[in-house]
């Protein structure tokens, strides 16, 4: 208990100061194992997960395959779909369950990281399934996801891509 009171103790101290102020503290020694990040607020904020939706964020998914393609697009409460152009795309209004677990399930994404994700299967390589990709227009910044499997998306976007694949 008291390590953990001095552990808390020191991490208040660190996070006020500057690497400069610790390391000029006479009690740090140079063999001291102390690692200090310093806080860079404009990186901090490019790697946060996205918190809100705002009315100009659209977010897609893409699914094609041999002679065929369908995408799901979702942006401010309404959800347009298409398949391959064959049938107009037709528009419709997210009952308010739906439109809520959405947002709760966007606001988990880490926008900065979609485009890094590695697809951990490549079935949609032989046809053997429908490959995707998942676009998000957030704050005038496009996030692209690399192809991956529809019925296996990067582990990351899994729960997400999940639920918009569930909507169609």
């Amino acid at each position: 208990m008291k390590k953990l009171l001095i552990l808390s103790i020191a991490s208040i101290f660190l996070s006020n100061c500057t690497t400069d102020e610790i390391m000029s503290n006479p009690a740090v020694k140079s063999e001291s194992p102390i690692v200090v990040v310093e806080n860079n607020s404009a990186e901090l904020n490019n790697n946060i997960a996205a918190k809100t939706i705002n009315a100009s964020t659209v977010v897609t998914i893409s699914t094609i395959t041999r002679g065929f393609s369908s995408s799901i697009s979702i942006n401010n409460g309404y959800m347009t779909r298409n398949s391959s152009g064959v049938v107009q795309p037709t528009t419709v209004k997210m009952n308010t369950a739906k439109w809520i677990t959405f947002k709760q399930k966007f606001s988990a994404l880490n926008l900065v990281k979609v485009s890094s994700y590695e697809p951990s299967t490549c079935l949609r390589c032989s046809g053997a399934d429908l490959a995707q990709t998942l676009e998000i227009s957030y704050n005038g910044v496009i996030y692209t996801s690399q192809e991956f499997d529809k019925t296996n998306p990067p582990t990351a976007l899994k729960n997400f891509v999940s639920y918009m694949n569930s909507l169609n």
